[in-house]
């Protein structure tokens, strides 16, 4: 886990179940490793299964609500029209932020899910009201989960991930426009700026991978 401070990363997976049970607590009393102590926050991970790297990521339909804590390196908000969607750097927030296109792309179908789960949730874990979860599909996925309410999360997760069809996925190297390029800071952390380059995917940019950047080999997962 990359936490953007100097030391040896500690390792993701020991500390899901410390970082759930932050999230219930909303933080307070967390068991969380100081450098990680706001992972509870993330909404998901970017990282590389090859190289076991990640970094915990936050999820904003409203930039003005992005939140940075110890733990955090990136955002992803949509892409505001008449704005650059290039990456920046929030030094306030300590937090690199990647704009994305929301209709039809990857902030829109995150927020469909996140809109399953939570109706779900608030109706106890059974299928919520055609009003409260109109889409067919939404409705389809609830009831997936409710009829496997008895089991444990993770259990849940491997069954439906046969349904899920990873296999019809068409994806493609892009080219970007901007990639971020960062240097290590006195302090242990480091220092990013954006800049024009059409090299090549930032996704493949393995000098940054070598200096230990977050946004170095990223993709969702």
């Amino acid at each position: 886990m990359l936490s953007g401070y100097r030391g040896q990363p500690v390792k993701l997976r020991r500390h899901l179940s410390a970082a759930a049970a932050a999230f219930r607590r909303k933080g307070v009393g967390t068991d969380l490793p100081q450098s990680i102590s706001g992972l509870w926050r993330a909404d998901l991970f970017l990282g590389s299964p090859d190289a076991d790297r990640w970094v915990g990521t936050t999820v904003k339909i409203n930039r003005a609500q992005l939140t940075g804590d110890r733990g955090l390196r990136v955002a992803v908000v949509p892409a505001s029209e008449g704005r650059s969607d290039a990456v920046y750097k929030d030094v306030q927030r300590n937090l690199v932020v990647c704009p994305l296109p929301y209709d039809g792309s990857f902030v829109e179908t995150f927020y469909k899910a996140w809109e399953v789960v939570a109706q779900f949730l608030n109706a106890d874990a059974q299928v919520p009201k055609e009003v409260a979860l109109s889409r067919p599909p939404a409705r389809t996925v609830a009831r997936y989960l409710a009829d496997r309410r008895e089991f444990e999360v993770v259990d849940v997760i491997e069954a439906l991930g046969p349904l899920s069809q990873p296999e019809l996925l068409v994806t493609a190297p892009s080219e970007c426009r901007h990639r971020a390029v960062g240097r290590q800071l006195s302090d242990g952390g480091n220092e990013f700026r954006s800049s024009s380059d059409s090299a090549g995917p930032l996704a493949t940019d393995r000098s940054l991978a070598a200096r230990g950047s977050p946004t170095a080999g990223v993709r969702a997962r």
